[in-house]
Formats: structure tokens, C-alpha cells, sequence
């Protein structure tokens, strides 16, 4: 198995990481015009409102000419999601939109509550920070939970996610405080639980 090894600037290993093989897909000659997999148009329609709906949120403009250049994004977008064939479970996880919706306003208290943190810290002369890089363990339910947990660590102020493998992630913490929050677990559980988790 691959491993990813952090070392500072004497050659001392800070941490090492288990890294995935990338997995390159067969293709076999003759076969790639038959291999298409079909998706339920409800899927492809659902994906088209969700991006329309960010849309129209990020834009504010109702006028016909930036409405229609919308619907034409909107429309490309889809069909080469489409054609690509990532219009599936894991491009589009209808399943945890409802969970997500308790988890996302948790997320971003955390948010608020850390970026006061990191402030107290640049402020206050009399706190020093700690930089460490650690590993934590990564959710097992798949890709998108990986994914999910590796970008809630990075949005939140003090926490970056360096690189993601299949039992743990690497991670850049910039205080004590800002670690033992992300050791603590609480986040990984709620991951848990939107992604079908028993923890």
C-alpha cells in the first residue's frame, strides 16, 4: 500500500498516511459506445433544479437575457453531467439531503465558533499557536462521506485537510484547541449518521 510521509524540515516523519491506489477504468474496443449506464430521468431533472436553484441564489438577476444564459448553463451542465455518466449515487446522494439539512446548520455553528477561536488567537499576543500535523480516521460508509468529513474539516477555521486516504486523513491543525476538537469525534459521528453510519 502507498504511503503518504509528512516530515519537517530536519527529515523527522511527522506522519504517514495510507494512500489509495488510483483505479483507472478498463475500456475494451468496441464496447465503449455500448457501456453507457442509464439514469432515471428523475435523477438528471432533480440535478437540473438543484443547479438552477444555485443559480438563481448566486445570481439575484430576473432579467430574460441572464434568465435564459442561466437555463442554457444550467441545461450544458446537466447533459455532460449526463454524458459523463456521474448523474448517479454517489455524484448526486439524493438520499442524505434531508440529514443534511440538520447537519448543515451544525456545520456552520462550528464554523462561527471557530472562526472566534482562530481571531482570540491572532489577537491575544499572550496565546501561542501550536501547528501539528496529525492523522484522524476517515468515515468507511465510502467516497462521499471521505469527501464530505476531508471538506467539513477545511471549511472550518483552524482545520485543513492535507490528504484524504481510505482509513485516515491528514490533517494540518493550527492549535491544540482546534486538534482536540477535530480528536474528540464529534464531527465523524454526525458524518456517521448522514451517511447510514451505527456510530
Amino acid at each position: 500500500m502507498c504511503r503518504a510521509v509528512r516530515r519537517d524540515g530536519r527529515g523527522t516523519v511527522l506522519a504517514e498516511l495510507p494512500l489509495r491506489p488510483r483505479r483507472i477504468p478498463q475500456i475494451v474496443p468496441g464496447q465503449a459506445a455500448t457501456a453507457r449506464v442509464a439514469f432515471p430521468p428523475v435523477r438528471v431533472l432533480l440535478l437540473a433544479v438543484l443547479l438552477a436553484a444555485l443559480w438563481l441564489s448566486m445570481s439575484g438577476h430576473f432579467e430574460p437575457l441572464l434568465l435564459g444564459m442561466g437555463a442554457a448553463a444550467v441545461l450544458l451542465v446537466t447533459w455532460v453531467a449526463a454524458r459523463m455518466r456521474i448523474v448517479d449515487e454517489e455524484g448526486l446522494p439524493v438520499r442524505f439531503l434531508p440529514r443534511m439539512l440538520v447537519y448543515g446548520p451544525w456545520l456552520l455553528k462550528e464554523i462561527v465558533f471557530a472562526n472566534l477561536s482562530v481571531a482570540r488567537t491572532i489577537l491575544a499576543p499572550k496565546l501561542v499557536t501550536k501547528p501539528n500535523v496529525f492523522t484522524t480516521d476517515a468515515p468507511y460508509e465510502g467516497d462521499v462521506a471521505r469527501t464530505l468529513y476531508a471538506n467539513s474539516i477545511t471549511l472550518t477555521p483552524g482545520t485543513v485537510t492535507i490528504d484524504v486516504g481510505d482509513e485516515c486523513l491528514l490533517v494540518h491543525a493550527l492549535t491544540d484547541e482546534a486538534k482536540r476538537d477535530l480528536v474528540e469525534g464529534e464531527m465523524l459521528r454526525r458524518i456517521h449518521q448522514i451517511c447510514g453510519g451505527d456510530a
